[in-house]
């Protein structure tokens, strides 16, 4: 796998987007991937493809980055902006099939849980609100909105790292990852963690709740692994 810092930055904020409660029925994509025009056609049309509903698409791209120091190595991005496009097949959406939540609810929902205190990995900057941050695009065939948000990247490598295998939990209390060397980060209140939000597992410890522990394993090199629910 070969991505940018950008790619990642955009597949993170599409993957904590995903983990909130209120878009589990929309369809969430990232812009490089090859399949992206068939799942953003499937996501708004009558197939039911998240959980049997569908009518919501968000599909999250890089429009820009700008760099005001172009000859330190590696380069700085001060200004990465990252573009949530949310469209609404109105008609499949307010069907009984549909996910009953109208686009201009997921963008407000996109602008509570992306930006601070959620940073993402590659991230130097926490990511904040653009002005005008929501912005009504064109109407074609769909209801269509712009999320304007943007940060800073540490630099504009290439990652070609692979991912860290997810943590296991071999008993309640007790996080273990396969990868020698790996930093466990865990959770207790359904938020997505990480170094910045998150508990480093040190010990073992007693669980708030039977399925309340959210774990993912951290290592330089890697790339974030897939999150433990348990």
């Amino acid at each position: 796998m070969i991505l940018s810092v950008f790619e990642v930055i955009c597949q993170e904020c599409a993957d904590q987007t995903s983990a909130q409660h209120l878009l589990r029925y929309a369809t969430i994509l990232v812009a490089h991937f090859k399949d992206f025009r068939s799942e953003f056609d499937r996501a708004l049309g009558p197939v039911a493809v998240v959980g049997g509903k569908s009518g919501i698409c968000v599909t999250f791209m890089t429009s820009s980055a700008d760099s005001k120091k172009p000859n330190v190595f590696p380069p700085f991005y001060e200004e990465v902006n990252i573009t949530a496009i949310v469209q609404e097949n109105f008609e499949q959406n307010n069907s009984q099939t549909g996910t009953q939540v109208s686009a201009y609810r997921v963008c407000q929902e996109i602008v509570a849980k992306l930006t601070a205190p959620f940073m993402p990995t590659h991230a130097s900057s926490p990511l904040k609100a653009k002005s005008p941050t929501i912005v009504r695009g064109p109407d074609d065939e769909y209801l269509n909105y712009n999320v304007n948000l943007v940060c800073s990247a540490r630099d504009a490598r290439i990652i070609t790292d692979p991912y860290l295998p997810a943590p296991t939990s071999p008993s309640p209390g007790v996080l273990a990852c396969s990868q020698p060397g790996a930093a466990i980060f865990y959770t207790q209140d359904g938020s997505n963690p990480s170094p910045q939000n998150g508990t480093l597992y040190l010990a073992s410890f007693t669980p708030s709740g039977p399925q309340n522990v959210r774990a993912n394993a951290w290592l330089s090199g890697w790339l974030t692994s897939p999150t433990l629910n348990t």
